[in-house]
C-alpha cells in the first residue's frame, strides 16, 4: 500500500516536472515546484511510516514547511515587489524542450 503511494508521488513529481518545463508563466512555475516539494514531503512522511523511522518525520515536516510552503511564499512575495510581469524566455522552445525532457 505505501510503495503504491511512493510511487504515486513519484510519478505526480515527474508530471510537476514535465509541466514546469513547458510553462512560461514564472508564477505557475513556483507554484508547480511548491506542488513538488509537498509530494517530496509526503514521500518521507509515507517511508517513516513504512520504515517505523520518527527522524523522517522531521525531514517531512521541513520540507513541507520550507520548500513547499516558505520558499514558493517568499518567490511570489520578491515578484510582486519588484514587479516582474514578463514571461520566462526559454533558449529553446517549448516543444523542442518537452521532448528533451521526455527523453
Amino acid at each position: 500500500m505505501i510503495q503504491d503511494f511512493v510511487i504515486l508521488c513519484a510519478a505526480g513529481m515527474l508530471v510537476s516536472v514535465y509541466l514546469m518545463v513547458g510553462q512560461k508563466a514564472l508564477v505557475v512555475a513556483i507554484r508547480l515546484y511548491g506542488v513538488q516539494s509537498l509530494l517530496l514531503g509526503a514521500v518521507g512522511v509515507a517511508m517513516g511510516f513504512a520504515g517505523h523511522r520518527p527522524h523522517l518525520f522531521v525531514t517531512a515536516a521541513l520540507t513541507v514547511v520550507l520548500k513547499a510552503a516558505l520558499i514558493p511564499w517568499f518567490l511570489l512575495r520578491v515578484i510582486d515587489k519588484v514587479g516582474i510581469r514578463r514571461e520566462i524566455e526559454p533558449f529553446v522552445n517549448v516543444p523542442a524542450s518537452l521532448l528533451l525532457c521526455l527523453g
